[in-house]
C-alpha cells in the first residue's frame, strides 16, 4: 500500500517525486539525507521492487530501477525512457541526436535495442610498457588496441557535448517560480542517466565513465574512494594480459594546484584524497589549447570579473602502482554559471544576457563532423527561429569565414542576429516576436 500521507507527497505529484518501497519521496533526500536515501534504495534493491517516477503524476508512474555498484545504490531510469519523463524531472533526457550535426555517421550508431554505440578517438585501454612505467609517461602507452578501423570517430570533447545535448543541458527555458534552479547535482545525475544509454567499446559507458555526486561528508568520501578503486579493478579484470584499462571521469573542476612533481587537479564531488595528477607535458598542452578558458576559470576562483565561469573536464585516468590517479588524456569545456556551454568570454556574455532577460534558447553543440554553418545560439521563443552569431576575432581567415556565414544565412532565408564583438561594439538588443 502506498503511503500518500508522507510529508513530501501531499501534492501527490511533482517532477522530483518517486515511489520507493511503498513510500513517496523527493529525490532531494539524496542530498539532504544521503544515509536515509541509500537505506531506502538498498531495501528496494533487495526486495526487487520496481521503483516508479511520479513526475507525470500518480496516475502515470514511469518504471525505474535501482543499480548497485560496490556499496553504492543509485536510482536509474529504464533505457530509452528519458523522453517520457517530465521536462523538469531529473530523469528527463535521451533526446535523439540522429540527423543532427552533419547527420548520422558510423561514429554514432543507434542499435536495435535503442542504445547508442559510439566510437571514440581515444583508447579505452593501453599496452603495458614495463614494470613501474605509467601510461602518462610512456610514449607507446596511448596506442589504442584495435587500431586501423575505418569507422569514423568522435573526439573526447564531442562525447561530452553529445551527453550534454541528450540530457537537454544545452537548452535554457526560464524556470517557473516554484521550480528550483538547476544545480551541479542535477547535472551529474543527468549525465549518469545518459551514460546508461551509451555503449563504448562493447561495454556500457556507465561502467567506463565515472561521474560523482556532490556529497563530500566523510562517509561519502570513503565510499567514493572504494567505488573508484572497485571500478578500476573491474575494468582491469576484463583487460587482456599485458594491457591496462582507462577509467574515464566527467566532473566540474574545483582547483588546480602545484604538486612536488606534477600539477594537481581537484574535481567537485571527488574525494579530497584523490586528486588528478597531470604531467608537465599534458599541462603545457592544456595551458596552450585552453588558455582563455583557464584564465576565466582562475579569475572566477578569485571572485573577480570571471565570476560564474565553470570548467568541466572529461579525462582518461589510470592508477599508478601507489594508487594515484594519473591523467592520460582529457579535454575541457567551459560553461556559464547555469551550465550553458560556451566557447569564449563573448559567448558567455550573450548567454548570461539571454538568461537575465528571461529568454528561451538553445546552444547547438558539436560532436561529429563540421556542418556548413554552426550558430552560436538559437532563440526558441520567437515565431521563427533566430540564429545568433558572435564574431569575436578579426584575422583574415576568420573574416572570410564570417562573410561565408552571413551569405549562407541570407541565401537560405534564415533570420540572423549578430554581434561584432571584436570591433568593440555594444551588445545589440535581442530579437522579439
Amino acid at each position: 500500500m502506498v503511503d500518500w500521507s508522507h510529508e513530501n507527497a501531499r501534492a501527490q505529484a511533482g517532477p522530483e517525486l518517486v515511489l520507493l518501497g511503498g513510500r513517496v519521496l523527493s529525490r532531494q533526500v539524496a542530498e539532504s539525507d544521503p544515509g536515509r536515501w541509500q537505506t531506502v534504495l538498498q531495501d528496494v534493491y533487495l526486495s526487487r521492487e520496481t521503483p516508479r517516477c511520479l513526475c507525470r503524476g500518480r496516475e502515470s508512474p514511469i518504471p525505474m530501477y535501482v543499480e548497485r555498484r560496490g556499496r553504492t545504490y543509485s536510482l536509474k531510469r529504464t533505457p530509452g525512457s528519458g523522453e517520457s519523463h517530465h521536462q523538469a524531472c531529473p530523469s528527463h533526457g535521451g533526446m535523439d541526436v540522429s540527423g543532427v550535426n552533419g547527420g548520422s555517421t558510423s561514429a554514432i550508431h543507434k542499435r536495435s535495442d535503442g542504445l547508442l554505440d559510439i566510437k571514440l578517438d581515444v583508447p579505452l585501454r593501453t599496452v603495458q610498457v614495463g614494470r613501474g612505467a605509467t601510461a602518462a609517461s610512456a610514449p607507446t602507452a596511448a596506442t589504442p588496441t584495435g587500431a586501423g578501423s575505418s569507422r569514423q570517430q568522435v573526439k573526447l570533447l564531442g562525447l561530452l557535448h553529445l551527453l550534454w545535448e541528450r540530457a537537454g543541458l544545452h537548452r535554457w527555458t526560464p524556470p517557473a517560480p516554484e521550480q528550483r534552479p538547476r544545480t551541479l547535482g542535477d547535472v551529474y545525475e543527468k549525465l549518469r542517466n545518459e551514460l546508461d544509454d551509451i555503449v563504448l567499446g562493447k561495454s556500457r559507458a556507465s561502467s567506463i565513465v565515472y561521474v560523482p555526486d556532490t556529497r563530500l561528508d566523510d562517509p561519502a568520501q570513503r565510499h567514493k574512494e572504494a567505488l573508484i578503486a572497485e571500478s578500476y579493478m573491474h575494468l582491469q579484470a576484463k583487460c587482456p594480459a599485458g594491457e591496462r584499462p582507462v577509467l574515464m571521469v566527467i566532473a566540474e573542476c574545483r582547483s588546480f594546484f602545484d604538486g612536488k612533481y606534477s600539477r594537481g587537479l581537484r574535481l567537485k564531488g571527488f574525494p579530497d584524497s584523490m586528486p588528478i595528477w597531470i604531467p608537465a607535458s599534458a599541462m603545457t598542452q592544456i595551458e596552450k589549447g585552453w588558455n582563455g578558458r583557464l584564465e576565466r576559470f582562475m579569475s572566477a576562483m578569485g571572485g573577480s570579473a570571471g565570476e560564474g565561469t565553470r570548467l568541466f573536464v572529461i579525462a582518461g585516468l589510470q592508477f599508478s602502482e601507489k594508487g594515484a590517479l594519473n591523467w592520460l588524456y582529457g579535454s575541457l569545456m567551459e560553461t556559464t554559471g547555469r551550465f550553458i556551454p560556451v566557447e569564449s568570454g563573448f559567448e558567455a556574455q550573450v548567454a548570461n544576457a539571454l538568461v537575465e532577460e528571461g529568454r528561451a534558447f538553445v546552444k547547438p553543440l558539436r560532436y561529429t563532423g563540421q556542418e556548413e554553418v554552426h550558430p552560436d545560439f538559437v532563440l526558441t521563443d520567437t515565431k521563427r527561429p533566430w540564429y545568433l552569431e558572435v564574431f569575436g576575432m578579426a584575422t583574415p581567415q576568420y573574416l572570410e569565414r564570417k562573410r561565408a556565414k552571413i551569405t549562407h544565412y541570407r541565401e537560405s532565408g534564415k533570420l540572423l542576429w549578430s554581434w561584432d564583438a571584436a570591433a568593440g561594439t555594444q551588445l545589440p538588443p535581442f530579437p522579439v516576436g
